[in-house]
């Protein structure tokens, strides 16, 4: 019964998951693609290749370790200073984009993706004190099932504490 709520939620997904794999087609194709890991979950994670154009454009320009879509996580062992993650730094990073964006996803199909967008754009408006990335309560969540820092601090923000936007 444990895996019916998985299957259930890969199928409420399934739309979303379809360009993620398109996605992971041509970065493989394209040399950009370590390894592919499945899950009982049906959960894909996806260890990019930190040469690769996926990863210079949409990871090293905004210093992202991972990225969901759908029921698959895109991580890289890649951090912004050009040095590479341990391996308990990667397992985090996977975990919160396995075990918390994709679950997310798994429980809001695609209406996740504008909702987490709505969130974001309040917090901005309604929130001087907040940041519309770090406070959205998907990443909080996601940070609490990796056992990241929940709480971060304005002097931690990727910018400082006037860097309270999203889309940077």
């Amino acid at each position: 019964m444990n895996n019916l709520k998985y299957y259930l939620g890969f199928l409420w997904v399934l739309p979303v998951s379809i360009i993620a794999w398109l996605l992971i087609f041509f970065i493989w194709i394209n040399r950009g693609v370590e390894s592919i890991m499945w899950d009982h979950r049906l959960i894909c994670v996806v260890d990019l290749n930190n040469e690769n154009w996926f990863y210079r454009v949409f990871f090293k320009r905004r210093n992202w370790a991972g990225w969901s879509c759908g029921n698959v996580a895109f991580v890289t062992d890649a951090c912004d200073n050009n040095s590479t993650l341990t391996y308990e730094q990667w397992n985090k990073v996977t975990v919160h984009e396995a075990d918390g964006h994709c679950i997310q996803q798994y429980k809001w199909g695609v209406f996740w993706y504008p909702v987490y967008v709505i969130e974001s754009i309040y917090l901005w408006f309604r929130y001087k004190k907040k940041h519309s990335y770090l406070d959205n309560h998907f990443e909080r969540e996601a940070r609490r099932v990796a056992g990241q820092m929940v709480d971060i601090p304005p002097e931690h923000w990727p910018d400082g504490p006037n860097d309270r936007w999203v889309f940077w």
